[in-house]
């Protein structure tokens, strides 16, 4: 068998490698580029948008907080609460309240000031017109409700009847999920009662939770201090 020379092999590789390259055309390499430079710009405004994201949702979750302005414009002073009211400057005209059943709160210089049905800010307004002429000067007055005694009693087929607390406004709705929820094999969720107390007569609403839970029924049925609410029980628990 006649063998091969090594000489010749290399020869013949050299060859091969001088052989020239393909020839690539100049527009070619200008679709190359610029396909590369889109696919690279791509990326870093991916890169750039998943940093900031976080960012932009804590944003806009915190814009969705009530502010402590909201809170104290949401809330009702009520019959049991316990209320401060501060001056700025004249301090020896500071007071603490607690509003009984004719919601008026005895203040010095001005005398009785009605207080029960205001919203805090309402009263500030209040005091301060009040106080302007007695003391020649605008004097910036602060209330704050330090506790809320007015509670709801919440009765009938419900997991765990009992009175609520009513610290902040409360609808029908949630006084019942704040007692466990309404019991489901015996709640008649159609035809809930809430008895409310109105210029000394028992008022009735017949209100269907059924449709509020479902979603069907999109108004809201707040709650006044001392409303009792009953779930009845179905005629047949099947």
């Amino acid at each position: 068998m006649k063998q091969r020379n090594p000489t010749q092999l290399s020869l013949s590789g050299w060859q091969k490698l001088r052989a020239p390259l393909p020839l690539i055309h100049s527009h070619e390499v200008h679709w190359a580029v610029l396909w590369t430079s889109r696919l690279l710009l791509l990326a870093l405004f991916s890169f750039m948008t998943s940093c900031q994201s976080p960012s932009a949702q804590n944003t806009k979750a915190l814009s969705e907080v009530p502010s402590d302005a909201d809170l104290k414009n949401a809330t009702t002073l009520k019959e049991g609460d316990v209320i401060s009211v501060s001056f700025e400057t004249m301090t020896n005209l500071n007071s603490t309240h607690k509003l009984t059943i004719d919601g008026l709160i005895a203040m010095p210089m001005v005398g009785k000031i009605k207080a029960l049905g205001k919203t805090p800010t309402e009263l500030e307004a209040s005091i301060e017109a009040l106080y302007e002429p007695k003391l020649q000067a605008k004097e910036a007055v602060i209330v704050r409700l330090l506790t809320s005694t007015a509670v709801i009693y919440v009765t009938g087929a419900v997991v765990r009847p009992s009175k609520v607390p009513l610290e902040r406004p409360m609808t029908v709705l949630e006084a019942v999920i704040e007692v466990g929820g309404p019991d489901p094999n015996r709640a008649k969720l159609t035809e809930v009662l809430v008895l409310r107390l109105d210029n000394g007569r028992r008022v009735r609403h017949v209100l269907n939770l059924k449709s509020m839970l479902t979603g069907k029924e999109p108004s809201l049925f707040y709650l006044e201090p001392f409303d009792v609410i009953y779930v009845p029980e179905k005629a047949f628990n099947f």
